[in-house]
């Protein structure tokens, strides 16, 4: 089983960490991820995925320790052929309209 730690809050990240804090209430819909190599870019300044593969399921999401886990299974069902997953997007929709907040985290 992957764990992925080490990634980067992007500032559209941040952003929504701070509504968060404020009490606005985030309803996470999927996890993406895809291959994409954004070379020498800002990690913070990423705002979408450059090449998304595989949207997942959401399968839980957990707090403690002040930190909200959001847990997701990737398989390899459907796909050709292997990649390397260089990038984690996760998206979220409030209850007025949509918001797709293209990539919170970055591997």
């Amino acid at each position: 089983m992957a764990e992925f730690t080490g990634m980067v809050l992007t500032k559209k990240g941040r952003d929504l960490q701070a509504k968060a804090e404020s009490g606005v209430v985030l309803n996470f819909t999927k996890v993406a991820i895809g291959d994409g190599n954004h070379g020498e870019q800002n990690l913070e300044d990423i705002e979408y995925l450059l090449n998304p593969i595989r949207d997942l399921w959401i399968t839980g999401i957990q707090v403690e320790s002040g930190q909200c886990k959001v847990h997701s299974a990737i398989t390899n069902e459907g796909l050709a052929e292997g990649f390397y997953v260089r990038e984690i997007g996760l998206f979220w929709k409030r209850l007025r309209n949509t918001c797709r907040v293209k990539c919170i985290f970055y591997v």
